[in-house]
């Protein structure tokens, strides 16, 4: 039975994955991508898309903190 992952580890593993894949598919001149590809390349434009993405899930998971109180107002 395989474990199941939590959302705030799978986006910070999306995010992970989508930064190698950014790192390794960088333009090396106006016309060519690292890997070979014509710009733009299909896979930097995805990873980039994925890395905003779980970017954004990351942030609403912990958007909501509960701060304490430091005073209460009516003194």
């Amino acid at each position: 039975m395989e474990r199941s992952i939590q959302p705030v580890e799978s986006a910070r593993r999306q995010i992970a994955a989508a930064a190698y894949l950014i790192a390794e598919h960088q333009p090396t001149s106006r016309t060519l991508c690292s890997c070979g590809r014509l710009l733009p390349c299909g896979v930097a434009i995805a990873s980039s898309r994925a890395h905003d993405h779980n970017s954004s899930v990351l942030a609403m998971l912990h958007a909501t903190l509960e701060l304490p109180t430091i005073a209460t107002a009516g003194r």
